[in-house]
């Protein structure tokens, strides 16, 4: 098939170009917000991995809520060292999981709390972090979205 000639570097510069928001979205200022819709352990893989390659200078609060039908355990677990606090979120409709089963999904050991919308563990996680910490909201294209809506994030 005939067609424009594109030299692979150009192909490859675009594609290095492209961004979606709410896709390991970093948001900088005195407390970086990190938004990823990342929902499965492959993806959350990725997520602790760019996490770990730029460290917070403080604490990591992690603001996350899934679909009842994710794999929560395995989708959790590559970041459990990597969060300080948990907030976990109910997520809306029929196919929302539940802040409370979330928990049960991490480590005894970690710092948790549960609210009944993403909202409200957002606002938390904003009150509580200082200059140095980081917030990563994560788990669902809803958690994302949800913060978006909130109006908080430039």
């Amino acid at each position: 098939a005939a067609g424009l000639p594109c030299p692979k570097a150009s192909i490859l510069q675009l594609v290095d170009s492209l961004s979606l928001p709410g896709r390991r979205q970093h948001v900088p200022g005195p407390v970086e917000t990190v938004l990823d819709v990342a929902h499965n352990p492959a993806a959350v893989q990725a997520l602790a991995a760019d996490l770990q390659a730029g460290p917070a200078k403080g604490r990591t609060f992690a603001v996350v809520g899934m679909l009842a039908d994710k794999a929560w355990q395995a989708s959790l677990a590559p970041l459990a060292t990597l969060v300080d606090h948990w907030l976990c979120a109910d997520l809306p409709g029929e196919r929302g999981g539940r802040a409370a089963d979330l928990v049960k999904a991490l480590p005894a050991s970690v710092s948790t709390a549960c609210f009944a919308d993403v909202a409200g563990a957002w606002d938390c996680a904003c009150a509580a972090a200082t200059p140095g910490d980081r917030i990563v909201v994560f788990g669902s294209f809803l958690t994302v979205e949800a913060v978006l809506k909130h109006g908080c994030i430039a």
